[in-house]
């Protein structure tokens, strides 16, 4: 493509030129002798177009629900990511957990006020309704996403009860059963591929017992604690990063199947046991291999 002014000037020399056969206009004709007109006029149309061309912004533009920082390069887990404002403090969780940002020992009430209400049921358990089915639900995670991890001299605010990914400690938790463990540690332990295992305090006895069984028979990988953020409708959960499964009672086949398809799949990948184990009732031992090979071994049929 020639530059803009030439092109400029070949046409004003063309038009002039097919105006007056004499003199200057003979020689413009002469120069021009063989040159496309139309290819001339596209070339000046594509420049002004390329300049003048509004680029839409890229998707990883978008800033919505935990999503803290914006990355300018191609979507990538390894992608740098911008630092963001309010506490969020940073995203190399090995150089943070220390006892000055967070080693899972110190400053934990900014998380969770011990309060027996949390994990106690003070009426009476809850029953099963039929009608009630359980609820798969996906949420989206943009691909750019890294979730911002947080000291302890900030509280990290989430607009929903039970979300399956955003902004955490960097210390996760040690693998196993709680009396009760808050949000801001298990969110890490989800990002790692772990299974949380959520139940009402008034759930019932019998349907938590036998879903716990399967939880710690199927992966080493899982937290189990009680949280009244689990509706009472459906006072049983599965969440792993992105996902969450609400129920009613407990569908062997649906916990089974649910597991072996969401286990796993966050966004750090480590079987590294955590650090913070406040009110931890029983650690998890292992089921098949340490970074759970196989999983839920003992239901071969389901």
């Amino acid at each position: 493509m020639q530059p803009l002014w030439f092109v400029v000037i070949l046409i004003l020399g063309l038009s002039f030129a097919e105006e007056r056969e004499e003199g200057v206009g003979n020689f413009f004709l002469n120069q021009l002798k063989g040159l496309d007109l139309a290819d001339m006029k596209k070339d000046i149309e594509e420049i002004i177009k390329r300049d003048t061309e509004v680029v839409p912004e890229p998707s990883e533009s978008w800033t919505g629900k935990w999503f803290p920082e914006i990355t300018t390069a191609a979507p990538s887990k390894s992608a740098a990511a911008v630092p963001a404002a309010g506490g969020m403090d940073g995203n190399n969780m090995w150089q943070m957990i220390n006892s000055t940002c967070d080693d899972g020992k110190q400053n934990l009430t900014v998380d969770w006020e011990p309060n027996s209400f949390d994990y106690e049921c003070e009426g009476p358990y809850l029953e099963p309704d039929s009608n009630v089915k359980a609820t798969l639900e996906q949420e989206y995670i943009p691909p750019a996403y890294v979730a911002r991890h947080v000291c302890m001299k900030s509280k990290i605010p989430y607009d929903q009860d039970l979300p399956t990914f955003g902004p955490h400690r960097p210390a996760w938790a040690r693998y196993g059963e709680y009396t009760f463990l808050p949000i801001q540690r298990f969110l890490h332990n989800m990002e790692h591929g772990g299974v949380i295992m959520l139940y009402h305090p008034c759930a019932h006895p019998a349907l938590v017992n036998k879903l716990k069984k399967i939880v710690k028979s199927c992966l080493y990988r899982h937290v189990i604690t009680a949280s009244r953020l689990v509706p009472r409708d459906r006072p049983l959960a599965l969440m792993t990063w992105g996902w969450r499964l609400l129920m009613p009672t407990v569908d062997t086949s649906l916990v089974v199947e649910f597991i072996r398809e969401h286990a796993l799949h966050g966004y750090e990948k480590t079987h590294r046991d955590g650090f913070y184990d406040q009110l931890l009732v029983a650690p998890a031992t292992i089921v098949s291999t340490p970074d759970d090979q196989e999983i839920c071994p003992r239901f071969k049929g389901v």
